[in-house]
Formats: C-alpha cells, sequence, structure tokens
C-alpha cells in the first residue's frame, strides 16, 4: 500500500504544481483603480455622465457624484430614500426617482432644478428622449410626459395597471406592459399607437434593431416585430428579471435562480450556465465590441463580450460562449456593476464601499446601467426619437385649421390664432397628440422672418404680435432643439422688445451658453448701452445668465462676464445694475 499510496500523492503534487500557475493567472487580483465610501448602501445602478463622472443614490437620501479619479465632486440630500431609478438626460440634467413616488430633477452641480409627485406608489425609472422629454408611469395606468423643465405636457390613461419601467423602442415610441399580459406602445405626443396580448406577465423590457422584447414571470423571453406582431419565443425555465442586448444582437438574461442565459437574434437559446463558483449571478454589462483588456495584471487570453458579477463576490468577464476570460474575488458582496465610458468596471458593495477596477471594456448594447446617455440608454443603436413629422396629422382637423390660420390667413387671423395656442398653454391643457405641432407651428412663425416665410401664397412673415406669443409658448413647451432654435434665431434678431422675449423664453428652457452665445450677448449688451439702455433688455440678459446657471451649473465665461459688467457699469437703472453685479458674484462663488 505505501508504494501505491506514496505514487498517488506524488501524481497529485505534481498535478497540483503544474495546474498552479494556471490558477493563479485565472484569479488575478490586481488593485482597484479607486474606492470610494458613502454614507449607505447604493440604491440601484449607478449612472454616467459622458465625462465620466458617476452618479449613485444610497440608502442614506444622498445623490453622490464621483470623478473618474474616485474623489467625491459633491454630495446632494434628496430629503426622501432613492427608489432606484438614476437617469443622465441629454442635457445632463440628473433624474432621481424617490419611495416617495417622486421625482427629482438635478443640474450637474447637484442643485434641484424641479420636483413633481409622478406617482402614489414606488415609481418606475424615467426614460428620457434625446430632445429631453421625460416619461414617466403614474400607477396605476397613466403615462405621463414633462419637457426637460418639468412642465406637464400630456398624459394617457392606458386602462390597465403597468407592470414594468418602460423603454424607448427605435422608432422612438414607448413600450409599456401590463398586469394583464399584453403590450401597449405609445408615441411621445400622447397615442395610443397599438396593443397586443401576450398571455404572459411581463417583468423586463428590450429591443433590438429589428425586435421588440419581453421578458416574463413564466421564464420567457417573447419577440414581436413593430407591429407587436409575434416572431419567436425562447424558454430560460425562470422567471426573468433582468434584459440586456448585446453590441452583435445576443440577449443575456439573468433569472430569478440565478443564471445567465444566452438568447441568439433567432430566438434560440445558445447555453444557461451558472458561475464556476456556483455562486448566482447579480448583475451584468454586455461589451460593446469584443476587446483584450487592457490591464496587464487581468492577462485577459480572449477577447470579452459581457462582464458580470456574482453573489459569492467575484467579477468576471465572459466571452460570448459563456467562456471566462478573467475573474477577480470582490473584497465585499457586490450589490450592483457599472461600465465606465472609460472602461472601468464600478462595482458598489454592501459594505457601503464603491470598487472601481480598470476592466478595459468599452461598454455598448442595450443595458438599463447607461439609461440616460444618448449613446446607450437602453435604447437600440440607431433608435430615431426626434419630433414627428408633421404629415403624421394631416387627418387632424385641429392641426389643418390651425395651420390654414398660421400660414394663409391674414396678419388679424395669425395674431388671433397664436394668441388661441398660447392660451391653451396658459392655461395647461392637456396638449396629448398636439404637443409636437404646436411646437413647431411656433417656431414657424417665430422665425418667419429670418428661416422661410409662412406661406407661398400668404404672409411672408407673421406679425411681431404673433410672434411674441409664439416665443412664449416656446419657452413653455419647448424642448432642447428649441432652446438651439431660439438662440440662433437670437442671432439675426435686432429688436430690444423681442430680444427679450427671446432672452425670456431661453431663461426658461435652460439654453446652454457656447462661446457663441457669449459673445452674442456681449455684443447685444454694448450695443444696447450705446444706443440707448432698455432697462427690460438688461434685466432679461442678466436674468438669462442666471437662470441658465439654476439648469446648466456653475462657470463663469470671459465674455458672459465682459456682458454683465456691460450692465453694471452702463446707463441701466440701478436695481438693473445691482443684479448684474450680484450674479457675477454668484458665478464667481462668492456670495
Amino acid at each position: 500500500m505505501r508504494p501505491r499510496l506514496r505514487q498517488l500523492l506524488g501524481g497529485a503534487l505534481v498535478c497540483f504544481l503544474c495546474l498552479a500557475p494556471a490558477l493563479l493567472d485565472a484569479a488575478p487580483l490586481p488593485p482597484w483603480s479607486w474606492r470610494f465610501i458613502a454614507g449607505g448602501v447604493t440604491v440601484g445602478p449607478v449612472a454616467f455622465a459622458p465625462d465620466g463622472i458617476v452618479y449613485y443614490a444610497t440608502g442614506d437620501r444622498y445623490l453622490y457624484a464621483v470623478d473618474p479619479g474616485g474623489t467625491m465632486i459633491w454630495r446632494t440630500d434628496l430629503g426622501v430614500r432613492p427608489a432606484g431609478g438614476l437617469v443622465v438626460g441629454p442635457d445632463q440634467t440628473i433624474y432621481v426617482t424617490l419611495e416617495n413616488g417622486g421625482l427629482v430633477a438635478l443640474n450637474r452641480d447637484g442643485r434641484l432644478i424641479w420636483q413633481a409627485r409622478v406617482t402614489a406608489g414606488r415609481p418606475f425609472a424615467p426614460v428620457v428622449t434625446q430632445s429631453g422629454l421625460v416619461l414617466t408611469v403614474r400607477e396605476p395606468a397613466t403615462v405621463e410626459a414633462r419637457t426637460h423643465t418639468g412642465r406637464l405636457i400630456w398624459g394617457i390613461d392606458l386602462e390597465t395597471r403597468v407592470s414594468t419601467a418602460p423603454v424607448l423602442v427605435p422608432d422612438g415610441s414607448l413600450l409599456v406592459s401590463g398586469t394583464g399580459g399584453e403590450l401597449l406602445l405609445v408615441s411621445t405626443d400622447g397615442r395610443l399607437l397599438g396593443r397586443r396580448y401576450l398571455g404572459e406577465v411581463a417583468t423586463v423590457l428590450g429591443v433590438t434593431g429589428q425586435a421588440i422584447l419581453a421578458g416574463s414571470a413564466d421564464g420567457r423571453v417573447i419577440a414581436v416585430d413593430a407591429a407587436l406582431e409575434p416572431l419567436w419565443r425562447a424558454d430560460v425555465g425562470s422567471a426573468i428579471h433582468t434584459l440586456l442586448v448585446g453590441s452583435r444582437g445576443d440577449i443575456f438574461v439573468i433569472s430569478d435562480d440565478g443564471m445567465l442565459s444566452r438568447i441568439t437574434p433567432q430566438g434560440i437559446l445558445a447555453w444557461r450556465v451558472r458561475p464556476d463558483s456556483g455562486s448566482a449571478v447579480a448583475a451584468v454589462a454586455v461589451v460593446a465590441r469584443p476587446e483584450t483588456s487592457a490591464t496587464p495584471e487581468l492577462r485577459a487570453t480572449a477577447p470579452a463580450d459581457l462582464l458580470l458579477v456574482t453573489g459569492t463576490g467575484t467579477l468576471e468577464a465572459w466571452s460570448r460562449e459563456a467562456e471566462p476570460v478573467w475573474r477577480v474575488q470582490l473584497p465585499d458582496r457586490p450589490v450592483s456593476l457599472g461600465l465606465s465610458p472609460a472602461g472601468e468596471a464600478v462595482v458598489p458593495t454592501g459594505t457601503w464601499v464603491t470598487y472601481a477596477y480598470p476592466a478595459g471594456l468599452t461598454p455598448g448594447g442595450a443595458w438599463p446601467q447607461a439609461r440616460g446617455d444618448p449613446a446607450r440608454r437602453g435604447v437600440a443603436p440607431g433608435a430615431l426619437e426626434g419630433r414627428p413629422d408633421l404629415t403624421a396629422y394631416e387627418r387632424s382637423v385641429d392641426y389643418l385649421a390651425l395651420r390654414a390660420r398660421l400660414l394663409a390667413g391674414g396678419q388679424t387671423e395669425q395674431n388671433v390664432a397664436m394668441a388661441d395656442v398660447a392660451a391653451r398653454v396658459r392655461a395647461g391643457h392637456d396638449l396629448a397628440g398636439r404637443y409636437p405641432y404646436l411646437l413647431q407651428l411656433s417656431e414657424h412663425v417665430a422665425g418667419s422672418p429670418y428661416f422661410g416665410q409662412l406661406s407661398q401664397f400668404g404672409a411672408l412673415s407673421a406679425p411681431r404680435r404673433a410672434r411674441e406669443e409664439a416665443i412664449y409658448v416656446l419657452g413653455e413647451i419647448g424642448d432642447l432643439a428649441t432652446a438651439r432654435f431660439l438662440a440662433r434665431l437670437l442671432s439675426h434678431e435686432t429688436d430690444a422688445t423681442l430680444q427679450t422675449s427671446i432672452l425670456a423664453s431661453m431663461g426658461r428652457l435652460g439654453t446652454p451658453i457656447d462661446r457663441e452665445l457669449a459673445a452674442r450677448l456681449a455684443n447685444i449688451v454694448r450695443r444696447n448701452a450705446r444706443e440707448g439702455p432698455d432697462n427690460a433688455l438688461g434685466h432679461a440678459v442678466v436674468a438669462f445668465v442666471e437662470s441658465v446657471h439654476l439648469h446648466r451649473g456653475g462657470y463663469l465665461h470671459p465674455d458672459v462676464a465682459q456682458a454683465l459688467l456691460t450692465v453694471a457699469q452702463a446707463n441701466y437703472s440701478r436695481q438693473v445694475r445691482e443684479y448684474a453685479l450680484s450674479t457675477v458674484r454668484l458665478l464667481a462663488g462668492q456670495r
């Protein structure tokens, strides 16, 4: 027995020595890039700004902003525990849902812009379009739309209780699921476009370039086309709580039993596996393209297609064939996972510590953690989210009548028609089905002297009164595209009264000040001061700068400072001059 025992032990030792380097290579432990300790556990996924700033909400009621190096920039007390919905809009406005049913919008400095009560219960994460429209679900069955400034535009009753957070589909429509087992498509102007009964209650939604996806409580992924007609079904065996779409069109699914599955774009279940550790998959991020890790410590030997964390505390990169590329042991149990624009894996843990590892992988595909970024926010690549073409309303009597009055009528008729539109907006009427054409017709009227005649057969330009009403309407219900339109209109307009109206509307929209607009403001003030100061215009310039400071965060561009100092030193009223000086101190961080 001894020789035999010695032989077995010797063989085992040889095997161990042979395998030990491979085991070490498979589980390296590189140092983290940075770590940050918050005042509570992270609630929901993290979100990233295009410049790499990481935002995350925690159980201590705070929203944190951390720079790409792991240093806290600021934290803001939300007043109520967050509910897990965190979105960064295309204008870098930060939207956070709260457990009391509230939604708050913060600027990049962490200051409150606006807040609203969007539901009586725990809210779903909002959906934000490229034009800045904020779409939310109000329990039990209402979808509402607000502008990026918080103005409620429309609400539509779906007549069924909503079961999941909504998503945008490639044509720009909103996809919603109901507890009755149906899928519904809603246009971004507040019209119900379609309804399809699935026979299963959806727990999560997703989209690819060719299909709309619903993961169900019965453990199936159901694909339908743009008309909600069935394409295929794939069974993964357990209720689905996470659904992501890879850059190649593969669908990655986490089910309630902790298994991770890959379904091909054709609906074939390619594999269903659990990590080697035997632990459940906690969260997944999708990689844009197969890349070898840029970090030597990770020693990646094959391209990675997805990143995941497990319940036992490992961070792993896998190929699309479920082959582990590398694995690291985390110091603590992860609660979520994010992949930054710089390729860092950001992992909040249950001990309130967030770790960042240099994974060297580019985020891509469609996954909820990136929602809010114009390029990656749960929308299929190439999705169109612009305004509907006005030809979509050719059968609308209201649109055709308004268009005729504004574009082909006389000046009196144009004034009356635009005053009617402004009255609707002032009264806060629901603009469902009307919002896009009211917005675009108002832009046409406001810019008619400079950007094209109103009608081939009617007036070349709208009268001044109609233009003033149109500019007011744009400031009340305008979107991010309207903000750019008004900035362009200001570069052409020379009338001080209309310049004042344009600046007031631009201020309500939080129009960003770039170098061109900053120089334009300085020129307007210099010319007005030289020709005879107009107190209303001087006040409007200062108020506009102050409003942008609220919406966009603090800064002091030299041309903006020059415009404010010109107002402070010119022959404007004392009140206007003091207002300009106080705004300069505000932007300079002084009191």
